[in-house]
């Protein structure tokens, strides 16, 4: 993609929590292969601990908005922390690394100019948010992404991402699914935490009730969770453990 070497990236990723758990092996591919440069990742704050799982070296920025829900105009408090974190990143390269474009991805752009900018070759556009950006910052010109990069030819969304990352690299790089290993200290903490409770192996349902809110496919009523897990409780006599993160 470029001749001079990369020192510095951003990655703009503030979608779901599984849509960043499939983008984390093309994030270390990308990683592996740019051992000396800074790559800063844009999430979402309650996926933090999430993402020091998989790699404690990356820098991780974090934001408590939606950017698919949530305009520019309401967070210009948040607009000035992110520009000033984007800012000091001293990015060569920008990634736009979700499949649907969102204003965030245009504010790095605005506030990192020289950069490369690079992102997914989608036709899903955030014309609404984008313009209320683009009016917010006074700027007349188009915020877009000036390189585009085409998925992987896969069937499985992880694997696709690997199209953005090859781009950077213009290179064919091993495709790996993503694998969590967990500190064996960490397992052990969490077993003191159930013991703590009462729980121990076998004896407890685990219920995780995650979702989107706003994608109706993708979530479930809370009645409806109360009422299986009241009758798991009834019919087998189990206790029920709910995680999540907020």
């Amino acid at each position: 993609m470029s001749t001079k070497p990369i020192k510095s990236a951003l990655i703009i990723r503030p979608d779901g929590m599984g849509d960043l758990i499939l983008f984390i092996p093309s994030l270390l591919a990308l990683k592996d292969e740019l051992p000396h440069a800074r790559i800063t990742v844009l999430i979402r704050k309650s996926f933090l601990e999430l993402a020091k799982l998989f790699d404690s070296t990356i820098y991780w920025i974090t934001t408590d908005l939606d950017p698919y829900t949530t305009g520019p105009e309401l967070e210009k408090n948040e607009i000035n922390r992110l520009t000033k974190y984007f800012e000091e990143t001293r990015a060569d390269i920008v990634l736009a690394a979700c499949p649907r474009r969102n204003w965030l991805d245009h504010l790095a752009v605005y506030t990192l100019p020289d950069a490369k900018h690079i992102a997914f070759n989608s036709t899903e556009r955030d014309p609404y948010f984008g313009l209320k950006l683009n009016l917010l910052l006074g700027q007349n010109a188009s915020l877009d992404y000036s390189h585009l990069a085409p998925p992987a030819n896969a069937d499985q969304d992880w694997e696709r991402n690997y199209g953005l990352i090859e781009t950077v690299l213009g290179k064919s790089v091993m495709h790996l699914p993503p694998d969590l290993k967990l500190d064996p200290n960490l397992v052990s903490n969490v077993d003191k935490i159930l013991v703590e409770r009462g729980l121990s192996s076998s004896e407890y349902v685990i219920c995780a009730p995650a979702g989107s809110s706003h994608v109706s496919i993708k979530s479930w009523a809370s009645e409806n969770y109360a009422e299986v897990l009241s009758w798991i409780n009834k019919k087998y006599k189990s206790k029920i453990l709910i995680i999540g993160h907020t």
